[in-house]
């Protein structure tokens, strides 16, 4: 994966919260940034506070009902941040569509500002609605790749790959390759030795 230009600090993490959204890859991404963020503080002296924020995002700022009936409150409503997460949902893209008419242009602006996205299974379907990846390689989960080619000819589904990276974009097909990715931009943002901290944390069979 390359380092294409994008904000030298991370500041703010979002995770977007829609209703019928599986509540386990939007907790998973917290998890992993929250540690990252209490570690990145400690290394800079800090002591005990998180170095940037990580925020549950819904459009309106109202909880949502997960796919498993979890309620889930916001943080905020969609806002600025450097590094937002589309984690996978359950149910009719068309309708959630028509519920949420902000957040594509919540995406294309973000985009255009420099924040890097990450989409996980159909979680990805925002980032091809906006026509952020027109043109460009992208991957899903393999349940959506029918799905995905029939709505969005224009992008170049690769099925062979987990992860693809395009243009500060990221698509992933499901957590284990979410992991990969977090590990990744947490490298990327806090350095090597708070990435192989937070693996240790987490991924726990990792040596």
């Amino acid at each position: 994966m390359s380092a294409q230009s994008s904000p030298k600090t991370l500041r703010k993490v979002s995770i977007l919260a829609i209703e019928r959204v599986f509540a386990s890859t939007m907790l998973l991404a917290k998890d992993f940034f929250y540690m990252a963020s209490l570690r990145d503080g400690k290394q800079k002296g800090m002591g005990p506070h998180p170095s940037f924020e990580i925020n549950l995002v819904s459009p309106d700022g109202l909880p949502v009902s997960s796919f498993s009936n979890v309620t889930l409150a916001a943080d905020t409503p969609l806002d600025n941040a450097d590094l937002i997460i589309l984690p996978a949902f359950s149910g009719e893209f068309d309708l959630l569509l028509a519920r949420y008419p902000q957040i594509l242009p919540w995406l294309r602006e973000r985009h255009s500002a420099g924040s890097i996205i990450c989409g996980e299974a159909n979680g990805a379907f925002w980032l091809a609605q906006a026509g952020l990846l027109d043109g460009k390689e992208a991957t899903t989960y393999r349940r959506y790749f029918r799905e995905f080619a029939e709505r969005f000819p224009t992008v170049i589904l690769n099925q062979e790959k987990h992860l693809t990276d395009a243009d500060n974009l990221y698509c992933f097909a499901g957590p284990t390759s979410g992991c990969d990715l977090y590990i990744y931009l947490i490298d990327r943002f806090c350095g090597a030795s708070v990435a192989q901290a937070v693996s240790r944390d987490i991924l726990y069979e990792v040596q």
